[in-house]
């Protein structure tokens, strides 16, 4: 698996089922990976230079204001260089509400869980998505399985 460079200092590390990243600051190398739950330690343990955010539906989200990356844990996927609501969202209101938070950061590159990157213009793609999810009480409901 070879890096690929997303900007100054970020690369992604794309592995069949998920993303990981890093990032390099004052020689100082972190990882963010959205991989089994669990599995590393926590990021907040390793980030440095970055804005964490606390989002229900992904666990976590990570910002590198300087850079205006954001690493949005499981809560934003990618479909065809668009970003669509990502898996694993047992409760669709705090799904969105994630998003909805995310949304109001300053980014030009989205680092996804699933799927490729959102590199240019990420914000304003987010914000398109965030106007067509739903609203209101069906969004406190679990999805229906017949």
């Amino acid at each position: 698996m070879q890096p690929e460079r997303l900007a100054e200092g970020v690369w992604l590390l794309a592995m069949p089922a998920s993303n990981a990243y890093l990032w390099r600051t004052g020689g100082k190398l972190s990882i963010v990976d959205t991989g089994v739950p669990g599995s590393a330690r926590s990021p907040r343990a390793e980030a440095t230079s970055c804005g964490f955010l606390d989002i229900p539906a992904a666990a976590f989200a990570v910002l590198l204001p300087d850079r205006r990356v954001l690493f949005s844990g499981d809560s934003i996927a990618s479909f065809e260089s668009a970003p669509i609501l990502g898996p694993f969202n047992l409760m669709p209101s705090d799904a969105v509400s994630a998003v909805r938070k995310q949304a109001q950061l300053d980014f030009e590159i989205a680092g996804v869980g699933h799927g490729r990157p959102i590199i240019g213009g990420a914000k304003s793609k987010v914000l398109a998505m965030v106007g067509s999810l739903p609203s209101g009480p069906d969004t406190h409901r679990p999805p229906r399985i017949s």
